[in-house]
């Protein structure tokens, strides 16, 4: 595919280099004759060439994408619209059970990396991680009810995509030969696979980004602000129509008009305001916002005092918002005439967002924007992870399984979805925490997110966590514990 960006550069650079090897005498330096009435002016009559023949290009794309080689797509999608890359699918993964009659007498049972179970001879998926037990552990998975030990592994589509994603029972078929092993079966459903994008669909998704800029639309805002604000991470737009919209009613009607924003991401900066204790005035406007916390509120007068405070909005719908009205109300610990220091932090990305979006240019004159931030949503965590032989816990083990969970759940987009089998096959693929790591046993003791900020974890399993639209996960507490056999 040809990128048409600097065409008429290239052919000026070409002609210029074409005269200077044929006719080395003419002066074609910047202002000189020849170049200002004979080349200048080839290039230009030129230049509605190069937009037919860009025209046609795009057209061809366009018009039967799924004809083209995926790398020419690829190449036109990433020269003609930045920021816009083809999405690479994800591979379904989750526990099942493999069942044994009968173990090994004196050795560990080891079920192999790469053994392989399927749903049907299309649909396969391969034990990934978690597949040494040892004979002293074995005794807690047998079930006397079956008579048989029932060995919980992690395993992983052979390929991407969403087809992987099966209801609880669907795997059944033990493909690789295990010596005691009669089945095998997942108990519950496989969610997380997802599908390369087609060429169709990367080449449609890239026409409704730069139209839906021009019409306000859902992808256009969202493509814009994550184009021009480094700092966003993700947009979830709520407008007319959206459970989530609220702005927009009047007694019980939803008359639209409105748009949210809700922004993940963050410029934090921090604030100091002081303010004085008066008989009829202990809540106070704070300046900056939105506010993101409160940082410290200090009696400057009697610093012996411990200052205490409640968090004030007038208007719950515009909360996270530059419209937001955030008050400090000072319930005790101050006096009349004692002046009360408050350190917060607010976030400037927002006010930036706004101040863009309000520009003239850019400004959608039949719907009221209004940037956002989105509701984190704390996530808890605590399991045991079975170490190699040998091998301890200390500061730099724990710091790799700290990477891989903060690159898991604090990287994903708003809305998404948490997995306990995503995050042990992340733990099993990762080549540092692999050298330690023999096994994790199944289920998690937590795994569990809060909209508050809990001091200590409650042991609460789920299999995965799912986020509201406008959530965005925070990594908040976690607890792992080494165990040896």
């Amino acid at each position: 595919m040809i990128n048409l960006s600097d065409q008429k550069k290239a052919m000026k650079d070409l002609i210029i280099e074409k005269i200077k090897s044929k006719y080395p005498q003419i002066d074609i330096s910047p202002g000189s004759a020849f170049l200002d009435f004979f080349i200048n002016p080839t290039i230009e009559l030129k230049e509605e060439q190069l937009k037919r023949i860009e025209r046609a290009e795009r057209l061809q794309v366009f018009d039967d994408p799924g004809s083209l080689d995926e790398r020419d797509v690829d190449l036109f999608i990433e020269n003609n619209y930045p920021g816009i890359t083809r999405r690479q699918g994800n591979k379904a993964s989750g526990e099942i059970i493999f069942y044994f009659r009968a173990i090994p007498e004196t050795e560990d049972l080891v079920i192999p990396i790469g053994a392989v179970v399927s749903k049907d001879n299309d649909t396969r998926y391969l034990v990934i991680g978690g597949n040494e037990f040892s004979q002293s552990s074995l005794p807690e998975y047998y079930n006397t009810d079956s008579f048989m030990y029932e060995i919980p592994v992690i395993i992983e589509a052979e390929n991407v995509g969403s087809r992987y994603n099966v209801e609880a029972e669907e795997i059944k078929t033990l493909e690789t030969e295990i010596f005691g092993a009669v089945n095998a079966e997942n108990k519950a459903s496989f969610e997380n696979g997802t599908d390369r994008e087609t060429n169709e669909e990367l080449v449609e998704r890239a026409k409704n980004y730069y139209l839906g800029i021009h019409l306000g639309s859902s992808d256009g805002y969202k493509g814009y602000v994550l184009e021009n604000f480094d700092d966003v991470k993700d947009v979830f737009v709520v407008g007319f129509g959206d459970e989530m919209m609220s702005r927009d009613v009047i007694g019980e009607e939803h008359y639209g008009g409105k748009v949210d924003l809700y922004i993940h991401g963050s410029d934090a900066k921090i604030e100091t305001e002081v303010f004085t204790i008066a008989p009829s005035e202990t809540v106070f406007e704070l300046d900056k916002k939105p506010l993101v916390v409160i940082n410290s509120v200090t009696n400057l007068t009697n610093s012996e005092q411990e200052v205490s405070y409640n968090i004030l909005y007038d208007d719950e719908l515009v909360k996270g918002s530059i419209r937001e009205e955030c008050s400090i109300e000072i319930t005790g610990g101050a006096v009349d005439d004692d002046e009360v220091e408050v350190v917060y932090v607010y976030d400037s990305l927002i006010n930036k967002i706004h101040d863009d979006l309000y520009l003239e240019k850019n400004r959608i004159i039949t719907a009221d924007v209004l940037p956002r931030l989105s509701d984190p949503a704390y996530v808890y965590v605590k399991f045991d992870i079975e170490l190699v032989e040998n091998r301890s816990f200390g500061s730099l083990e724990k710091s790799y399984v700290n990477n891989v969970l903060n690159e898991y759940i604090n990287g994903m987009s708003l809305g998404g979805t948490i997995h306990e089998s995503e995050i042990v096959s992340r733990l099993y693929k990762n080549a540092n925490v692999s050298q330690f790591l023999k096994r994790i046993p199944l289920p998690f003791q937590a795994l569990y997110s809060s909209s508050e900020q809990e001091g200590s974890i409650t042991l609460s399993h789920n299999t995965k966590i799912d986020l509201a639209q406008n959530e965005h996960p925070v990594l908040y507490k976690y607890e792992i514990e080494a165990i040896t056999e």
